[in-house]
């Protein structure tokens, strides 16, 4: 059976989703202020003890004028951003008292010196920013805190394993680790152009990678750019970290594909300071910038509470624990230990006939399903079910529909379970196990879906995984990790499984056909999904 979904062309996705994110980020939101602290803005040009100058702006709140008393917020920036990414939140930070300091890193916007994906010396020059705040504006160590989202929550959170001077750190949308299972080994192609479009746009490629180039040459021999990539991960630091022991605030979004949330859960439960997880519906960075102008909603809220507790004494002290808002409710899952107590896993097979525990598909019982693919030309094979998640997400909170009608054979592969006899939350990080007889290279996108009725689904999750190779007699094993989510799936309704070859959001493991035959036998798939068997209101 061939399957036979158009799917955009590459570069065109790319630009598309670059566009709507530049709009997305320039939205206006109302503004929340209260009896705000009057305060100076200076242009700064900080020095670095090996002779460069980085650009930035400062507030100094007039009022608190007082040498050795001051709390202060430090920014992170984004990749390739500038520092008006956060000039809104910095001034409602001002207002709140806080000295509130933005710069551009090395390399970038006016800052000298070389764009670099060393972190370990750009969290270096994070540290003498912080010792110029100190000497020049009375910044009062273990009262500073540290955000930023994307790249700048990343390097915060590699700061706080080098610098005992923080008093909060707040990581919006950061990466944990660079090498975790849930990236799996397929290559994030829609935001890899983004990222190499601000690169170009506002950096110097060819010194980046040259840059690069002399950080594997100084290494120790057979040192590999992913070995590069562990060192830049927080998750390689915690031991570091957890000595130091800062407060840390983790703010993330379900639908995050550049830094899947799974990494996240791992991190956040290898922490030992005071700490807080809370996760939005969404893509990568959306509710930050959703929320950019405000600090009583969303992950600002979050970060206004945490510093104000842990940096001005204000207010109660922001309790530690996890908060997930269902992707499909408006209900919120609180948990105060690593996981819930009551998390349970049922594992689905594939088979027929075993009330609520199996998937089944009538295409699997007479003989092998195989779905034939092509990718970025000829027949395409997409549900585009990924990309359309991230853009119904960019500026409200819309569920994705799929047509199950339009994905089953011939155009697609859908198995489903029979009716969940009770109503549960889906929470956690779904895994996928396959055994496949495969052509040598090949790619799969699996998609979990909540189906209330036949021929209508919801997308609750999914995950991809690239194979470039076969074994002898042509079997392939795959392990894949879904998205992390937390979704409310009601009595009566099944739990679907589709799958497909190709999606815009990721690059194709081959410019070739490919084939993949399923298997029928019990063993040939397993789902696991973690469920918590409670209420939720």
């Amino acid at each position: 059976m061939r399957v036979g979904f158009h799917v955009p062309r590459g570069l065109v996705a790319r630009f598309f989703l670059t566009l709507l994110f530049w709009v997305f980020a320039g939205s206006h939101f109302a503004t929340a202020q209260a009896e705000p602290v009057s305060y100076t803005t200076e242009e700064v040009s900080i020095p670095l003890a090996e002779g460069l100058r980085l650009k930035g702006e400062i507030y100094v709140p007039e009022s608190l004028r007082r040498i050795g008393s001051q709390p202060a917020v430090l920014f992170l920036n984004p990749f390739g951003q500038t520092i008006a990414t956060y000039e809104p939140q910095a001034k409602l930070f001002a207002e709140q008292g806080y000295v509130v300091l933005r710069y551009n890193p090395r390399g970038w916007h006016g800052s000298e010196g070389v764009n670099t994906l060393d972190y370990d010396r750009v969290s270096r020059d994070a540290q003498e920013v912080i010792s110029w705040m100190i000497e020049h504006y009375g910044v009062t160590p273990g009262r500073i805190g540290v955000t930023g989202i994307s790249e700048g929550a990343g390097l915060a959170l590699l700061l706080s394993a080098i610098e005992p001077r923080l008093g909060a750190v707040a990581a919006l949308s950061a990466w944990s680790d660079f090498a975790h299972p849930s990236l799996g080994n397929t290559q994030r192609a829609t935001w890899s152009g983004i990222l190499m479009g601000f690169l170009v746009a506002f950096g110097n490629p060819p010194k980046l990678f040259a840059d690069l180039l002399k950080q594997l040459k100084e290494a120790p021999p057979g040192t590999s750019v992913g070995d590069i990539q562990k060192k830049n991960s927080p998750l390689r630091k915690l031991a570091a970290i957890n000595a130091i022991g800062t407060p840390t605030l983790i703010s993330h979004n379900f639908d995050d594909t550049l830094f899947p949330v799974n990494q996240m859960f791992d991190f956040y439960k290898g922490l030992t300071a005071p700490k807080r997880l809370v996760v939005f519906p969404g893509f990568h960075a959306a509710s930050e910038i959703s929320t950019i102008k405000q600090q009583d909603s969303g992950p600002w809220h979050e970060v206004k509470d945490w510093f104000a507790a842990r940096l001005l004494n204000e207010g109660t002290m922001a309790a530690s624990g996890m908060q997930f808002s269902l992707k499909n409710s408006t209900a919120v899952l609180e948990e105060s230990g690593p996981e819930p107590a009551d998390l349970q896993t049922s594992r689905y097979f594939l088979r027929k006939n075993e009330a609520g525990l199996w998937l089944n598909s009538e295409a699997l019982e007479s003989e092998p399903f195989a779905i034939h693919g092509r990718a970025f030309r000829g027949g395409h094979v997409s549900t585009g079910l990924p990309v359309l998640s991230a853009l119904k997400n960019l500026q409200k909170r819309e569920l994705v529909t799929v047509d199950l009608d339009k994905v089953k054979a011939p155009e697609g592969l859908v198995l489903l379970s029979d009716p969940i006899p009770e109503a549960r939350v889906l929470f956690g990080i779904p895994r996928l196990a396959l055994k496949v007889h495969a052509a040598p290279r090949g790619m799969l996108i699996a998609h979990l879906l909540d189906v209330p009725q036949e021929g209508h689904a919801q997308l609750i999750t999914h995950g991809v995984i690239t194979w470039t190779s076969a074994a002898a007699d042509g079997t392939v094993q795959l392990s894949l990790e879904a998205l992390g989510v937390a979704w409310q799936l009601k009595a009566g309704h099944r739990l679907g499984l589709a799958f497909d070859t190709v999606d815009a959001e990721y690059a194709p493991a081959s410019l070739k056909d490919f084939w993949v035959n399923f298997g029928t036998e019990p063993g040939d798939l397993t789902l696991d999904v973690p469920w918590v068997r409670r209420p939720i209101r």
